[in-house]
């Protein structure tokens, strides 16, 4: 039998035993609790949300600045054609020919929309690098990226399908899917683009300020017209859409019919947006459907506010009320007083800003005023001066309602005319606002031009039977200009040339433009028997 003594020695190493065995249950169950710490915190790596927000983030960093950018090249980031004006591009939407018009590119959403889907795509190949996880230990299997891009009112949403499997020992993580809304005004400023397009096509003009005055300053439209073009700038917050209508040059072309044949229409049922003047295979390339017919329904998906004035209340400019405008001159206008490089322009108020718009370049348009209620209202409109020439009546002449003329009643045959049967009685119709005439550039040169309206007018002389006559077209003062080679055009009878400034019947002059800017022409008519 065990002493007292033993017992106790027998009982505490029984109880270091049962602490011992405490001990390491407890570390075992702890080391347990570590290991799913350390899943745990594996998992905290590749939770969704989190890896979602990282190719999240590189969705929009690449899409950002291409969505913007292709507002800025008039709907195609595959766009060329483009003229530069006051430091801008201006890309065209539509590209003229002769005696069809303005052809329309038809850039369509869809077409937008596909653009988008290549260039990011492009863009997540360099951002999205997965390679910093395998760095990690990680293993990841990444399928094919897809990009589907919607140009909605107010956005533009980006979804990417990319199948991505991640896995690290038992860890195993499944993603798929990703979606980012990017806040851009792009489809509301393209819907306007359409509409303005589709009334310069078909009317040859759009009314941009009466467009603000009607819905406030929403977008704010800038309208400029270097020749022959026209080219808009729309803006609404940090947003922009550029584009330029490529306009056709008709200075050279006088006496011939400004003809335009619309080639059909182009429609796209899912924003009801149409495009006028459109290529069938154009169009049906870019989603739309072509007709000859013009479709019913061309509003488009964006709706546009009413008056959007702060509070309200619309400022009014200096000298004009809010929705007024005005026409400007820069020289004394009509009647034939217009001077050769002068130019119209309108004038308008719109919530406190003053907007300045050219009418056409070379007086091809005028602005003309009108009361609208009790607004002052102004518009560029073309210059109807075309027949005037041949009009035979006063009536005729001046019947506004179809041209820009004036009779002259007080024209008459002077020394030596007066004795010949040649008439001004039914030549009295001319130009109320002359029109301005172009040489050089990508045009004929101004011997060439000068050289085909004397040859036109030479048949007249021919009554001038019994006279000797000599026509001059030279520079004033009789410099010889050299760019063009000698700058001296003469029809009839050379020995005349020292008559000048003695006999002449009749003196004119026309400004051409050179390297050096305007250089004065003398047009001299010496008649002698």
């Amino acid at each position: 039998m065990l002493n007292k003594k033993s017992q106790v020695t027998l009982f505490m190493i029984l109880g270091f035993v049962l602490l011992v065995i405490a001990g390491f249950i407890f570390y075992m169950q702890n080391l347990e609790g570590t290991k799913k710490d350390i899943v745990e915190k594996q998992k905290i790596a590749f939770e969704p949300q989190k890896f979602n927000a990282y190719v999240e983030s590189c969705i929009s960093e690449v899409s950002n600045p291409l969505v913007k950018e292709i507002g800025l090249k008039a709907g195609s980031l595959d766009f060329q054609d483009k003229r530069a004006y006051e430091g801008k591009s201006y890309y065209y939407m539509c590209k003229n020919e002769k005696d069809i018009g303005c052809i329309n590119s038809a850039v369509t959403r869809d077409s937008m929309e596909k653009e988008l889907n290549i260039k990011i795509k492009e863009g997540l190949e360099i951002c999205l690098d997965l390679g910093l996880f395998d760095a990690q230990g990680y293993n990841i299997k990444a399928g094919e990226k897809e990009v589907k891009t919607t140009i909605a009112v107010d956005s533009v949403i980006v979804d990417l399908n990319y199948p991505i499997e991640i896995t690290k020992g038992d860890f195993k993580l499944d993603l798929n899917k990703f979606r980012v809304d990017l806040k851009h005004e792009l489809g509301r400023l393209y819907d306007l683009a359409v509409q303005i397009l589709n009334s310069e096509i078909e009317n040859s003009s759009f009314q941009e300020d009466e467009w603000m005055h009607q819905h406030g300053h929403e977008i704010e439209i800038e309208k400029h017209k270097p020749y022959p073009d026209v080219v808009y700038s729309l803006k609404k917050d940090n947003d922009g859409f550029l584009f330029a209508i490529h306009g056709e040059d008709v200075i050279n072309r006088i006496g011939e019919p400004i003809l335009k044949e619309n080639i059909g229409y182009c429609h796209t049922e899912r924003d009801n947006n149409c495009y006028f003047n459109s290529e069938e295979a154009k169009c049906n390339s870019n989603g739309g459907l072509w007709s000859l017919e013009k479709p019913s329904n061309c509003k488009g998906i964006s709706t546009f506010s009413g008056m959007n004035c702060v509070d309200g209340n619309c400022s009014d400019c200096y000298d004009l009320r809010h929705g007024e405008s005005v026409c400007l001159y820069d020289a004394i206008t009509g009647r034939g007083f217009d001077p050769a490089g002068s130019r119209y322009f309108k004038k308008s108020c719109i919530d406190g800003r003053e907007y300045l718009t050219e009418c056409a370049d070379y007086r091809q348009e005028i602005c003309a005023e009108f009361k609208d209620g009790t607004r002052k209202r102004a518009l560029c409109r073309a210059n109807r001066w075309w027949d005037c020439s041949k009009q035979g009546t006063k009536d005729d002449c001046e019947n506004s309602e179809i041209r820009d003329c004036y009779w002259i009643d007080w024209l008459y045959k002077a020394t030596p005319f007066a004795q010949l049967p040649y008439g001004f009685e039914d030549k009295r119709c001319v130009p109320f606002v002359s029109p301005g005439l172009k040489c050089g550039g990508s045009g004929p040169t101004c011997n060439q031009l000068a050289e085909g309206k004397i040859a036109a007018y030479m048949p007249e002389f021919e009554q001038l039977k019994g006279y000797r006559y000599l026509l001059a077209v030279e520079p004033e003062d009789f410099v010889t200009l050299t760019d063009e080679g000698l700058y001296s055009i003469e029809y009839g009878d050379k020995s005349l040339r020292d008559l000048r400034g003695e006999r002449f019947v009749a003196t004119g002059k026309i400004q051409r433009p050179s390297s050096t800017g305007q250089q004065t022409l003398s047009i001299t008519l010496i008649v002698a028997k």
